[in-house]
């Protein structure tokens, strides 16, 4: 087993089924069976016989059960019941069950029932050699410094094998190597480890990494290993300086270089690694002043940049000495030196100054206008002083140069001041330099104004809506006009003027604030009054001339409920009377009262309601038809004269009301037989009318469908004549049109080019469109701006005015540095040949600004001479030779001469160090003959001023080496003699000194720090290399446990050893103890437990701070003392958890075992329960209990058991432990069902509801589960006549009676019936209850007239004889009740007669007599006899008795109620005239949609190619034909020939077809397809986007308002009528009259005013040539075209506003309504 399950004992994860607890007594086993089996056996395999071991009988064995237990979370076990084999059932691996522990046993525990007896067994799980050995990690990687010293030890990671005894880890082994060994180590628990020794010092250089394998091996047969790959990083010591790879660099910057420019980057190598190999730039402390703030040096990349500005000027040359430092720690450094060398440039702009400037300048100002005088100045010389001037591109104004220097700035183009009213003119003055520079100045040009403008507006029409009834005054509308001329001449007046005839307006409504523009009304507006203004708004300017605008304003008037409703009927003023008759019923109209409201819209919609009336109850009003109805029938007591008041209200806000006042007059009319219908009508006049109305439908659509077919057959018909009148005529006179060649123009309506093409276009998402006309694709050439920019012409700065005379050579005057003012340098008069006489005059002189401040020429002699003294240092730096270059200018005429002045240095500098204290670090371990760089001493003199030697003071450890560089620089180096010892002298003091060449020689000292640093060469060294303490596991959290110490000689960091634990120590460990790390107290941090493990073993190291780090380790052991700390654990292996209560005493309730993790003593645990329960404590084996029965069980005294357990131990002080278990008791069936009583009477009154409960039995079990579980049923003797089944229903579960149907008294009085409740035990019990129902009787019969019989609603004629005298019996009424008791007392009683004084009715016997002497001519007598009972609610009915005078037969009055049949003959009329009329609108509907289907199938017209050439439209069908359907298109070419080339009508659906060529006949005029390829003599139409037709994306919405009237048509197409029979244009005049036509239509409709004719599809044709130009063949898409470019749609303006066709195509008007159905 798993070490914890171990230490904790036992583990209950299984419960035992409760058979095992039912039966007989628990039986201890004698003895413990072991059985022993080597791991990982396969499943199946055979431990031994328990059967034959335990003596057991094995034909029983299946019968008692045999069971297999153990602790273990699975299986491991199972007998076979068969043979008593015990066999292995699941995996053995005893390192998962064991560990490794060297014994690993599983205890078993069989049990066997029948009696229950219980046996132990244990299998001892031997271990094979089936685990390698195995590492933490695959791979340890170490750091060992170069520098560590042989010997030093370094542990290794140890390996684990989970085997145990001679299969466990045995032996470590290392792969060869010449550096390292390995070294086993024993720990107290027999475990090996392994360690690394150095045998000999590393070498980095040689080898920096080094593999090794450590491989663990173990001792079984065959022996299994496993390898640790051990890779060893050699750490780099500081052993090696940085290296420039040049010692002086050089670098050309420009002085105007920006701050962050690169000016060189150093770079310096370090043989080292890591911090070592790292390295840091910075500048050496012998740099100049200055040098910091005009240059930065990245400290990590070397890279040199600028940080200030450089001044040519100031310094040409720039000494700068840079150092590089490793980071090691024991840093070494080396120097170079860079000179960076200051180019110059041009760094003067050149001046601007503006002398006048005309400002401001009249926008008509004339070209050439001088607008301003500017001079430019450069103090520049050469290339950089030649300036030129130019001013922006693209402005008005051009500048032009007079003199030198001198521009003129005037006007080269027209200026407008809205749209530039101020020009901010920029200047730009560049000088010739590389680079160029240039200044910039700005003159301001203000343009005056002149009233050139308009006033403007940003709509050109206003639509205002005002409310009625509004505020005087309130202004309604605020114009939105301006004027971009300025204030003077944008002053704008507004006046308000009068469109058409109507005048009176403007004074009378509206006016308008003459300046603002804000336009209001005079009086209030009535919108019944007027309800639209058309008024124009006239603005003017205040300029001169005037200029002026005008804007539409169209104010309309939106309704105010300002009107309240008017009654139109009944008539205000005048008396209207409603006859409403009595009896009528409810839904009756009476009248309507009809109201009207002057408003519109929402608020002249009315409502109706009854304001008042004499009775609110009789009438109702419509809300909103105003329909008075009778809400309930008219009755007697009605009074006969009622007034309604109506309110009739608008839906305004707020609403207004009026009331109309009408009487309705409530009449006396005998009952007839139309008074059963209350509608008014009887069913065969409502027949009549159906009859009527269905043969008034019949008749109408019959004529319909009639004419439909007719109009098809007679447009057939013309039609086919059409085509055939089109087809005779001459090909020759019918397209021959010669004359001159004309060119419409679809956007401008006039002539074009002769090459230009118009195209129509028709859309496909309708059948009503009209043609677009396509804009010409004339392509405008763009045109090129050019902007000429006039600038003066570069003029040089230099100039020689004949020959130039310079003597032969060069002229160069040498001079010392420092000289003073007035130092004679040379003679330039002399040496220029020059006349000293004229000098004053020619004005000699120095050129040059710089110059100028250093030299002077004297005029009287001609010499050059020192105007201030000069420092070579600052002008040159240390450049070896410092010449001046110089030139002379002379005037009159303008000469140039050369010279150069050589600057002589003088020894006026000392050698001087950087600073005058240097600090050296130098570690104890380096070698003698290292050298060390110094820092040089700087000297601004150069040659042999310069520094010539160094010298050093004596001492015993150093000496000085110097080094000259190639340019010939002394640099000093510190050169180590003899070996450094830090323990006794620790730092060394020094004099260096500089020494230059000059005469006197002048020197500079500086002292040398040299500090001698420690090296770490001493590991740190523990006291003891092992140690063992003891501690108890109950020790607190923060205990310390032990203080650990480690040495270290060296100093500093090398010196400061710090604590850790080593790199294998295991996690568990890690948590539990915590080790500080500088004082190396090792503290408790996590609580111990020593049943988890008694003790803990790692090891500690120490490492000193040094670089590298030096470590050491040792062996620590904390041993575990046992406490008393765990209470004994109880497991209730199983539980029986129910027990009956007849179970008898011994019955085994539960198993239970209990462990104690504690070891001796405290491993002893007893067990108690408490003493006055009915159970007891058994022990079968040690810690082995069973919990069984001591007496009998009662479940109804007690139904459930709280057992508590308590285990305790023998520890000081004792624990214990308690576990309760819990035991319900089972219940037995023995008690039956029983009823509360044993009898039950009910009583129910007669009627009741189905489903009303009667009763409810409920019968009770002491009995629990499904023994008091009651289900009812009903008993029923087999003799009985009535079932109660039929009357009632027994809920099974709840015992509630429930009736099935309503009880009839008159038929059922009793009801008797038992109900049995019975459980659900084993054997189930029951019992029985006597029901007893009564059904109670109530009064729900009415009384049934016996005689006299008659029908329901008739009358009983009863005969008297003439002349009886009173007392005489006329007739007895007998009924009978059906009801009993008092409901069935009848009594009679008289309750209508005409003269109730004549007869006379017996109460209780029915008898009518006679009250009086009857008269002989007494009328029929009608009398209602009413029978009523004594019931409560009493019932009543009544029999109409007719009483006349004896006669010889008494008519059989009808019933009224009964209505005649209506007669056969008009029900099959009407039947028949409904199936004509279904019948005829079906043939008409199909019809109709024959018709549309076929007209949807149409195309555009096919095309025929006559003999001559020419094409012409012979069908309207393409479908048919297989062709593509027509996308739209119209085209329309015009030649230059001919006045049409052709017209092409269709297209294709996919693209557009440009017109490339014409056809090949000129005067041919045809109707093109577009099939699907071009046909012989077709222009070739290219496939292009429909996109390419339209003129433009930014296309004007349609406007309906650019058509002409009919009058103002051409008379070609608006005037004449045409006819039926008009032919097409056989002669000349006719061809030049079509002609005339198309352009006229195409100019109207570029115009925006004209609509391409009169007729629908006519394109402005029929109207002069009858049908055959009415282009039926084509879809009519005119009502979907527009006009690129333009706001006019093409569309039938006459058609859409009044649905029918212009009267200009008289033969066209019925088609042309046709397809306006279509």
């Amino acid at each position: 087993m798993v070490p914890e399950a171990r230490r904790n004992g036992l583990v209950s994860t299984r419960k035992v089924v409760g058979v095992l607890l039912l039966l007989g007594a628990l039986h201890k086993a004698s003895a413990v069976i072991r059985y022993e089996i080597l791991e990982e056996r396969e499943k199946g395999f055979a431990v031994g016989n328990v059967v034959t071991d335990l003596g057991l009988d094995l034909g029983s064995l299946s019968a008692r059960r045999l069971l297999v237990l153990s602790a273990a979370s699975r299986k491991f076990f199972e007998v076979n019941r068969e043979t008593g084999e015990m066999f292995v059932n699941d995996r053995l691996d005893r390192e998962e069950l064991c560990g490794t522990l060297p014994s690993c046993t599983i205890t078993l525990e069989l049990i066997m029932e029948s009696p229950l007896e219980l046996f132990s067994a244990e299998v001892v799980i031997q271990d094979i050699n089936d685990n390698n050995p195995a590492f933490p990690t695959r791979e340890m990687k170490l750091e060992i410094s170069e520098a560590v010293a042989p010997g030093t030890r370094f542990p290794l990671e140890s390996a684990h094998d989970p085997d145990v005894g001679s299969n466990s880890l045995q032996t470590y082994e290392l792969s060869r190597n010449e550096y390292f060994a390995l070294r086993l180590q024993t720990r107290e628990d027999s475990t090996k480890y392994a360690e690394l020794v150095l045998e000999r010092a590393l070498d980095r250089e040689r080898e920096p990494s080094l593999h090794l394998v450590l491989t663990a091996s173990d001792g079984g047969t065959p022996a299994l290993s496993a390898s640790l790959s051990i890779r060893i990083t050699v750490l780099d010591a500081n052993d090696n300086a940085p290296a420039f790879n040049q010692s002086l660099y050089r670098a050309r910057v420009p002085e105007d270089a920006p701050p962050g420019t690169r000016v060189v980057q150093v770079r310096a190598t370090d043989l080292d690694e890591g911090p070592n190999g790292e390295i840091i730039y910075s500048f050496g402390s012998h740099n100049r002043a200055g040098v910091r703030e005009l240059f930065s040096l990245d400290l990590v990349t070397g890279v040199l940049t600028i940080k200030g500005r450089l001044d040519f000027e100031d310094t040409k040359l720039h000494e700068i000495y840079i150092q590089a430092k490793d980071k090691g720690a024991n840093p070494e450094g080396a120097h170079c030196k860079v000179l960076v060398e200051v180019v110059d440039v041009n760094d003067n702009a050149p001046e601007i100054t503006v002398t006048s400037v005309y400002s401001p300048v009249p926008e008509d100002a004339p070209l050439g206008t001088v607008i301003a005088l500017l001079s430019v100045n450069d103090l520049d010389t050469g290339e950089n002083g030649l300036v030129t001037c130019d001013i922006p591109p693209g402005l008005p104004f051009s500048l032009t140069s007079s003199l030198k220097n001198y521009f003129t700035l005037k006007t080269s183009a027209a200026l407008d001041r809205e749209a530039v009213p101020e020009y901010n003119l920029s200047i730009t003055a560049r000088d010739a330099g590389a680079p160029s520079l240039s200044a910039l100045t700005t003159v301001r040009v203000q343009v005056s104004d002149i009233n050139d403008n308009p006033p403007q507006s940003s709509q050109s029409s206003y639509d205002v809506y005002v409310e009625e009834n509004n505020v005087p005054g309130v202004p309604i509308l605020n114009l939105s006009v301006w004027d971009p001329d300025a204030p003077q001449n944008a002053h704008l007046s507004f006046f308000l003027l009068e469109q058409g005839a109507e005048t009176g307006l403007v004074g009378r409504y509206f006016t308008i604030n003459r300046d603002s523009g804000v336009v209001s009304s005079l009086v209030p507006l009535d919108y019944e009054d007027r309800r639209e203004f058309e008024l124009t708004a006239h603005i003017s300017d205040g300029g001169t001339p005037v200029l002026t605008t005008n804007i539409s304003v169209n104010i309309f008037v939106t309704d105010h409920n300002d009107n309240a409703p008017q009654v139109i009927y009944p008539r205000p003023g005048r008396s209207s009377v409603e006859m409403l008759p009595r009896g009528t019923p409810a839904g009756h109209v009476v009248t309507r009262v009809v109201g009207w409201d002057p408003d519109a819209g929402h608020n002249a919609w009315l409502s109706y309601s009854l304001l008042g009336a004499s009775n609110q109850s009789l009438f109702a009003v419509g809300l909103h038809t105003g329909q008075i109805s009778t809400a309930r029938p008219v009755q007697d007591t009605d009074s006969p004269r009622q007034t309604l008041t109506v309110l009739i209200k608008d839906n305004g806000e707020p609403s207004l009301s009026t009331t109309a006042t009408l009487t309705v007059s409530v009449t006396e009319e005998p009952p007839e037989a139309g008074a059963e219908f209350p509608s008014g009508s009887a069913p065969g006049e409502q027949n009549k009318n159906l009859t009527f109305y269905l043969l008034l439908s019949l008749i109408l659509v019959s004529v319909g469908f009639a004419v439909t077919i007719l109009g098809l057959i007679i447009f057939k018909v013309y039609k086919w004549k059409q085509s055939r009148d089109l087809y005779r005529g001459p090909v020759s006179s019918l397209y021959r049109t010669p004359g001159p060649s004309l060119h419409a123009d679809a956007v401008r309506g006039g002539l074009l080019p002769p090459h230009l093409y118009h195209q129509v276009y028709l859309t496909t998402d309708s059948r009503r469109s009209d043609p677009l006309l396509k804009k010409p694709g004339v392509a405008s050439p763009l045109a090129s701006r050019q902007n000429t920019l006039r600038s003066c012409d570069p003029v040089f700065y230099r100039q020689v005015l004949g020959a130039e005379s310079s003597p032969p050579g060069q002229i160069r005057y040498p001079v010392p540095e420092e000289s003073q003012e007035g130092t004679f340098v040379g003679n330039v008069a002399q040496d220029f040949l020059l006349d000293t006489e004229s000098l004053s005059a020619r004005r000699l002189q120095v050129a040059g600004e710089v110059n100028q401040r250093h030299f002077r020429v004297d005029l009287d002699s001609g010499a050059l001479l020192i105007k201030n003294p000069i420092d070579r240092e600052a002008l040159c730096g240390l450049s070896a030779s410092c010449i001046v270059p110089l030139e002379f200018v002379t005037e009159g005429p303008l000469e140039m001469y050369r010279a150069e002045v050589e600057i002589v240095d003088v020894n006026d500098h000392a050698p001087r160090f950087p600073r005058q204290q240097l600090d050296l670090e130098i570690g104890e371990a380096a070698p003698p003959g290292q050298r060390f760089p110094l820092e040089k001493a700087q000297d601004a003199d150069v040659g042999s001023n310069s520094i010539s030697s160094y010298r050093l003071s004596s001492n015993e450890h150093f000496a000085l080496d110097v080094k000259k560089r190639s340019d010939g620089s002394l640099v000093p180096e510190l050169l180590l003699e003899k070996p450094l010892d830090r323990e006794k002298q620790s730092d060394y003091r020094l004099v260096l000194t500089a020494v230059d060449g000059g005469n006197p020689p002048r020197s500079g000292t500086a002292e040398l720090r040299v500090s001698v640093l420690d090296v770490n060469d001493n590991a740190p060294a523990f006291q003891q290399s092992s140690y063992r303490i003891s501690v108890l596991e109950s020790a607190p959290a923060g205990m310390l446990l032990i203080q650990l110490n480690a040495s270290d000689p060296d100093l500093g960091p090398s010196g400061n050893v710090t604590f850790s634990f080593s790199g294998h120590t295991p996690d568990r460990v890690r948590n539990l103890f915590s080790l500080h790390p500088t004082t190396g107290k090792l503290t408790l941090q996590g609580p111990l437990d020593f049943e988890n493990e008694n003790y803990y073993e790692f090891d500690v190291r120490a490492r000193d701070g040094g670089s590298p780090a030096m470590e050491q380790h040792c062996s620590l052991r904390v041993d575990l003392l046992d406490v008393n700390d765990n209470a004994p654990h109880i497991t209730v292996t199983s539980e029986l958890g129910t027990l009956p209560e007849s179970a008898e005493p011994g019955t085994v309730v539960a198993l239970i075992s209990v462990q104690d993790p504690d070891s001796g003593s405290n491993g002893d645990v007893s067990l108690r329960i408490p003493d006055h329960l009915p159970f007891a404590l058994k022990s079968a084996f040690r810690n082995q209990f069973s919990l069984v029965t001591a007496g009998p069980l009662d479940r109804e005294a007690k139904s459930s058991y709280d057992i508590t357990v308590t285990a305790s131990d023998a520890g000081n002080p004792p624990l214990s432990t308690q576990r309760t278990i819990f035991l319900n008791i089972s219940d037995v069936n023995d008690n039956p069902p029983s009823f509360f009583q044993r009898s039950h009477e009910v009583f129910v009154p007669e009627n009741n509801r189905p489903g009303d409960l009667l009763c409810s039995l409920a019968a009770s079990d002491p009995d629990s589960g499904l023994n008091a579980l009651i289900s009812y049923s009903l008993l029923e003797p087999r003799n009985r006549d009535v079932s109660a089944s039929s009357f009632i229903s027994l809920n099974p579960q709840t015992g509630a009676v429930h009736a099935t149907r309503s009880f009839d008294y008159e038929q059922t009085q009793t009801l008797q019936f038992e109900v049995q409740a019975r459980d659900r035990g084993n054997p189930p019990l029951s019992s029985t209850v006597t029901v007893r129902l009564f059904v109670l009787d109530l009064n729900d019969n009415a009384p049934a007239v016996l005689r006299p019989r008659a029908r329901p609603g008739s009358l009983c004629p009863q005969a008297l004889p003439p002349s009886v005298g009173a007392g005489h019996l006329v007739t007895k009424v007998t009924a009978v009740d059906l009801d009993s008791g008092y409901n069935a007392w009848v009594s009679y009683q008289l309750l209508e007669a005409p003269d109730p004084s004549l007869f006379a009715v017996s109460r209780y016997a029915g008898e009518v007599r006679t009250a009086v002497p009857i008269p002989a001519d007494l009328p029929p007598q009608k009398l209602v006899i009413v029978v009523k009972d004594s019931g409560t609610p009493p019932l009543s009915t009544s029999v109409t008795l007719l009483v006349s005078l004896e006669e010889d037969a008494h008519p059989v009055v009808p019933d009224l109620r009964e209505s005649s049949a209506p007669r056969e003959g008009e029900s099959r009329l009407t039947l028949y005239l409904a199936v004509s009329l279904v019948a005829i609108c079906f043939v008409s509907f199909g019809s109709f949609v024959a018709l549309l289907s076929k007209c949807l199938r149409g195309a555009a017209c096919g095309v025929t190619c006559f003999p001559a050439g020419t094409c012409a439209c012979l069908t309207r069908s393409r479908r048919r034909e297989g062709l593509p359907p027509s996308n739209g298109i119209l085209r329309i070419q015009l030649g230059s020939d001919d006045p049409i080339k052709f017209v092409d009508v269709g297209g294709h659906s996919h693209g557009c077809t440009p017109l490339a060529s014409a056809p090949t006949r000129s005067d041919s005029f045809m109707m093109v397809k577009s099939p699907s390829a071009p046909m012989a003599g077709e222009p070739v139409r290219p496939s292009c986007p429909p996109s390419d037709l339209l003129y433009g994306l930014e296309q004007a919405p349609p406007n309906t308002d650019w058509r002409f009237s009919q009058a103002q048509r051409p008379s070609t197409s608006g005037s004449q009528n045409g006819d039926e029979t008009g032919t097409w244009p056989n002669n000349q005049f006719d061809t030049e009259m079509l002609q005339a036509m198309i352009l006229a239509s195409a100019s109207e409709a570029a115009d925006g005013s004209s609509t391409l004719g009169g007729g629908a599809g006519t394109m402005g044709l029929s109207a002069r040539y009858g049908p055959q130009f009415t282009l039926q063949h084509v879809p009519d898409y005119r009502q979907n075209v527009y006009i690129p470019g333009s706001n006019a749609t093409l569309t039938n303006a006459a058609g859409k506003r009044d649905g029918k066709a212009p009267a200009g195509g008289n033969g066209n008007k019925k088609k042309s309504g046709k397809k306006e159905k279509k």
